[in-house]
């Protein structure tokens, strides 16, 4: 857009200048131009206020991390699959193209006309990081027309899920391939708030974000997963070696964490989200110590215990939610793009699937211990037990990977779990409820998730996608048609 509507006054007065701020013609709120240092940690948070508080929350409810408490009512439309073109989401989806891609947009222009290629590279990584998560929930994205002209352009094109890859593949391939010692760069520093302006970072982080794009293939297009991911491993790349987050909040009003800001400060309430029975089982089972590292205490006391999805219509006479723990959110917490665990566990996953010629279960193990190490445990004793590695068959190794990823997903980057159940099938549903007879979720090849009681949906059909957001689909004729089966229609990638 024409206006960078996230630019501080600061900024407007740095490039308007003292001697045009009488101007009446010119809006000191709204400039044409700015510093891109100043753009770009607003645009950073932005997408890290989608990814870490209704995108999580989604992800958190459908990956069955959290449950809905039944005697409050705030995401009961999301525990119970009851979601159209009208939820809460829509606003994020909005605000993704108003605010941080456009905000990108400018740093990308910006950046290459001076050809400082670092900021043009961390602009670009956060682009599509975007644009994935946009592509994933909805099956496309408006990516060739969304952003381009001088002009804004209200009625794009959308591209297909698939089309959208290639683009972004494509574009961290150009991005990745610019001058980064070239005297021209200038590392924006503290304005960087993933990587401090590390720019080595930041290409661990495309290298990383590129095999997450490239695992998407995996059902969808076995051959051309495997042909890219080999490449991208056999050219000897780097992947992250540490944890692309923003951790720079604190436990105060408006500069909390996303989820704990919208979700506890602002409603003032510690009792929305409940740990989930499904998680809570798993981890007990397992004797699994970061139970208490997800999940507080009940308010009645006692151990953590969970909560079965999609129970709002039982009354508290019969489910006492004081006898429930809640999900542990903290002001501080970071907010993960990618986190080491799971750049691990994606390069595992590539592994066991024979896309690359690295050691999976190395990968696995690797990924297990840093799990387990970000709350400050050693996960050793468990690759020697529950959690051993199966070297079994490809598919039980990827289920064993994922079932890892997910646990390791959570109080993180959720809605990344829901995509690879979808895409997966793992972990996989079971027509048992945790403590029913039957329900062994730790034995090979079990099933884990549960259907909710009170879910909408039937024959244990559960969301696949979203639905184009309301106000996307109204103002702008070139949106795709919603389908057919609304969410329960399977996007590109997911074949199980």
């Amino acid at each position: 857009m024409k206006n960078l509507k996230h630019i501080s006054m600061i900024a407007a007065l740095l490039v308007i200048g003292c001697s045009d701020y009488l101007d009446v013609n010119v809006d000191p709120n709204n400039p044409a131009d700015a510093d891109e240092r100043l753009v770009l940690p607003a645009a950073q948070q932005s997408i890290a206020a989608r990814a870490g508080n209704y995108y999580r929350i989604t992800g958190s409810i459908w990956s069955q991390h959290y449950t809905q408490n039944n005697t409050s009512s705030q995401y009961i439309s999301t525990d119970n699959y009851d979601v159209d073109n009208l939820n809460f989401l829509e606003n994020d989806f909005t605000e993704m193209f108003s605010g941080p891609l456009n905000d990108l947009k400018f740093v990308k222009r910006k950046s290459e006309a001076s050809e400082n290629w670092t900021n043009y590279l961390i602009a670009e990584v956060m682009e599509v990081y975007a644009f994935q998560l946009i592509a994933d929930l909805y099956d496309g994205a408006p990516l060739a027309e969304g952003l381009n002209g001088d002009e804004d352009n209200f009625t794009p094109d959308w591209n297909t899920g698939p089309e959208v890859y290639d683009m972004l593949l494509a574009r961290l391939d150009d991005a990745l391939s610019r001058d980064f010692s070239s005297s021209t760069n200038v590392s924006p520093g503290t304005s960087d708030l993933v990587f401090g302006g590390d720019v080595d970072s930041w290409i661990r982080f495309a290298n990383t974000l590129k095999l997450k794009l490239m695992i998407r293939y995996s059902a969808a297009d076995p051959g051309k997963a495997k042909s890219l991911i080999s490449a991208l491993v056999n050219s000897g790349v780097e992947f992250l070696d540490v944890s692309a987050s923003i951790s720079t909040y604190y436990d105060q009003p408006d500069r909390g964490n996303p989820l704990y800001e919208a979700d506890r400060r602002n409603q003032n309430t510690t009792t929305n989200l409940k740990a989930s029975l499904t998680m809570v089982n798993y981890l007990e089972l397992a004797n699994d110590p970061r139970i208490n590292a997800f999940y507080d205490a009940p308010i009645a006391g006692g151990p953590v215990k969970g909560m079965r999805q999609g129970t709002s219509s039982m009354p508290s006479t019969q489910l006492d939610s004081k006898t429930i723990s809640g999900a542990k959110v903290l002001a501080t917490d970071p907010v993960y793009f990618i986190s080491l665990a799971e750049s691990y566990f994606l390069r595992a996953e590539a592994a066991a699937r024979a896309f690359s010629n690295e050691d999976a279960a190395s990968l696995y193990a690797q990924g297990v211990l840093t799990a387990f190490n970000r709350y400050g445990f050693d996960g050793s004793s468990f690759l020697a037990g529950p959690y051993a590695y199966p070297n079994g068959t490809s598919e039980e190794n990827v289920e064993a990977i994922i079932e890892q990823k997910w646990i390791a997903h959570l109080g993180g980057n959720s809605i990344e779990a829901w995509f690879d159940k979808l895409r997966t099938g793992y972990p996989s549903f079971s027509t048992s409820a945790p403590g029913e007879p039957g329900y062994d979720p730790l034995a090979p090849g079990a099933p884990i998730f549960t259907f909710p009681v009170d879910a909408v949906t039937f024959d244990g059909q559960f969301p696949r996608r979203l639905l184009i957001p309301d106000d996307e689909v109204l103002n702008n004729p070139n949106a795709p048609a919603q389908p057919a089966n609304g969410i329960l229609t399977p996007v590109w990638w997911d074949l199980n």
